[in-house]
């Protein structure tokens, strides 16, 4: 992309693919949660073509997004963790300026980059189908009369 570009960075023409991979990939590292897409997302908003950076105040990451100052400031540390976001001083000392780096698209790259997030997932899977493989408490209830009939027809069939 030249410096004349009036484009963000990683723009597609109807969508920003990164949101996906961010959901399908990112979430599995533990302790990532939508609400770091949330920070991450207002600051793609505020990525400035002329200055190749984002530096809107922590304010209006809190108006934005509804978190505490507290918790903007967590959420910012953890995406600068996982080399999503480089946050730097500005030089006049006012906001932050935030560097935005493209999300891992790669799953093999990501899980490279992550094992541990590899290692959750898996875990993750495996209870989902845990629970989602026993029967519901309206299932059971459900059940219930069907069984009781069918011990009745037993017992009249001995009788």
């Amino acid at each position: 992309m030249d410096a004349t570009s009036k484009s963000k960075p990683m723009q597609a023409a109807v969508f920003v693919p990164s949101a996906r991979t961010l959901r399908t990939l990112y979430m599995n590292i533990p302790g990532f949660k939508s609400d770091h897409i949330s920070v991450y997302d207002v600051l793609y908003h505020y990525w400035n073509y002329q200055y190749k950076y984002s530096f809107p105040p922590i304010a209006t990451l809190c108006i934005e997004t509804g978190f505490s100052d507290d918790k903007i400031r967590k959420l910012l540390r953890e995406l600068n963790k996982w080399n999503l976001i480089e946050t730097r001083k500005s030089d006049t000392g006012a906001n932050n300026i935030y560097f935005l780096s493209a999300p891992i698209e790669s799953e093999s790259e990501f899980y490279s980059r992550f094992p541990e997030a590899l290692q959750y997932r898996t875990e993750r899977i495996a209870n989902i189908e845990a629970r989602t493989s026993k029967p519901t408490s309206k299932q059971r209830k459900m059940a219930a009369p069907v069984q009781e009939i069918a011990q009745k027809e037993v017992l009249l069939d001995w009788l």
